[in-house]
């Protein structure tokens, strides 16, 4: 079977989690004939998400990214969401932990970036740095605009051309 795990906000930060774990479970890997003859095992998991927030760290990243080649990880943030690049990384409770609890979040899979309505997404493949400007997007210094960018995502697909065609690779010159 195909599984194709799609969340918004925290049910986004929950799809990943379960995407990743899913592409790893014997029960839902397809098997194929690779050109050695010997058999190969290849998930089945597609997951979307929505605003999602950062739910691991880099370990977690390479995890996903190099360690899950079937698993298809597509992430839609909408231009000033600060939702979707939270938490920040650093040092939790730097006077108290002496540095212990350095954490340093990132986000696995590909990212889709939508910037302004009619402006043309930006890309960036797995393992990809964010597009210049991504992490610094003054829209999100308006909480007025990044909650409405955060609950913006309904109309994603109100365009027949995206409802027809997603989920698709991006033209390799649209990276």
């Amino acid at each position: 079977p195909r599984v194709v795990v799609v969340g918004h906000s925290l049910g986004g930060a929950l799809a990943a989690l379960c995407a990743a774990r899913l592409a790893h479970d014997e029960d839902i890997l397809e098997s194929s004939d690779s050109s050695d003859s010997r058999r190969e095992l290849v998930p089945a998991v597609s997951c979307v998400t929505f605003g999602q927030p950062r739910v691991g760290d880099d370990a977690f990243r390479r995890g996903v990214d190099e360690h899950s080649p079937g698993l298809r990880y597509t992430r839609v943030v909408r231009g000033g969401d600060v939702f979707a690049r939270v938490p920040t990384s650093g040092i939790w409770l730097p006077s108290a932990n002496d540095d212990r609890l350095r954490v340093t979040y990132a986000h696995a899979g590909e990212l889709v970036w939508t910037q302004e309505d009619g402006v043309a997404p930006v890309f960036a493949g797995k393992g990809e740095d964010a597009p210049a400007g991504f992490n610094a997007d003054a829209r999100m210094l308006n909480p007025l605009r990044a909650v409405g960018d955060h609950a913006g995502y309904a109309g994603f697909f109100e365009d027949a051309e995206t409802r027809r065609s997603w989920p698709i690779a991006p033209p390799d010159d649209a990276r």
